[in-house]
């Protein structure tokens, strides 16, 4: 069974993490982050045209791209909330795939968090195609 775990970036291709970043000057977290950035949005795509014959859905967060089964439980912290964005994605052509936003709202005041997941259409035009799309700006919240 496919789960959100499998989808992980595998090691190495993700952030570089805080307890790691001591001593690293500015200039050196932006040479090297960027491409860190597209290769492990690069390993993402390719598993989902590797997946693409199961129903599956784009997570885009802030950090990666996470491929998720359609429907499933996806994790919130990290998010982006949804808004209109444009995203490279290399490898994909004349496809229609569905991407889910997911909106995560701190409320201050109480200090009550509440989550939840737009949903938005995209068809993917000539490789490579850079695409500009829109999710849902309605999301229904989570419990």
């Amino acid at each position: 069974a496919f789960s959100v775990a499998d989808a992980k970036i595998p090691k190495g291709e993700g952030p570089p993490k805080e307890e790691n970043m001591s001593g690293m000057g500015e200039g050196e977290r932006q040479r090297t982050w960027p491409s860190k950035l597209a290769k492990a949005k690069a390993v993402a795509i390719k598993y989902y045209v590797y997946k693409k014959r199961q129903r599956m859905a784009m997570l885009i967060t802030s950090s990666r791209i996470v491929i998720a089964p359609s429907g499933s439980v996806v994790p919130t912290q990290h998010l982006e909330s949804a808004e209109s964005r444009e995203e490279t994605l290399m490898g994909l052509s004349n496809k229609t795939v569905t991407v889910f936003s997911a909106v995560w709202v701190h409320n201050l005041a109480n200090g009550e968090s509440r989550g939840g997941v737009a949903e938005g259409k995209l068809t993917l035009g000539s490789v490579p195609s850079k695409v500009a799309y829109e999710v849902a700006r309605a999301p229904q919240a989570a419990p």
